[in-house]
């Protein structure tokens, strides 16, 4: 059960776009699937190395420019961040609402609007990535990315 916020966050934003607004509500186990085409093409687009990538797979996060921005093609994809490298907490709740299931979805608002909250900094890479840290210092067992 890993990355479960951010890539929650990214599941359901880009199925706010992608499907229809009825859909089956996901646990952590279906959200990690669901996230496969955006983790596959952000890999492509950032060119991100299978090495950096089995390390986040241990929860080992480099400090490095690739990932950050492997983490912001994520938000991106997902409505979580706009264009601009701006992160959208509405976005982010409004689909937690329609993908989580129930007995999930109270816990990963909480996340998210916390981390949300404790972002400072401006430069879009490094604002996905610290929000990605957040939520896995906050509540590990909903990183779904990994």
């Amino acid at each position: 059960m890993k990355f479960v916020v951010f890539a929650c966050l990214m599941v359901l934003l880009v199925a706010q776009h992608h499907l229809p607004v009825q859909c089956k509500k996901m646990n952590i186990e279906e959200l990690k699937g669901f996230s496969k085409p955006l983790t596959k093409s952000c890999k492509t687009k950032t060119g991100i190395s299978e090495v950096i990538l089995a390390q986040v797979a241990k929860r080992e996060f480099a400090d490095d420019p690739v990932l950050k921005c492997y983490f912001k093609c994520i938000a991106q994809m997902g409505k979580m961040m706009d264009k601009k490298g701006n992160l959208i907490l509405e976005n982010m709740l409004k689909q937690v609402e329609l993908l989580i299931i129930e007995e999930l979805s109270p816990r990963v608002k909480k996340v998210f609007t916390q981390c949300f909250e404790e972002m400072t900094v401006k430069e879009p890479c490094q604002l996905a990535f610290d929000f990605i840290m957040c939520i896995e210092r906050t509540d590990q067992e909903l990183n779904i990315i990994v």
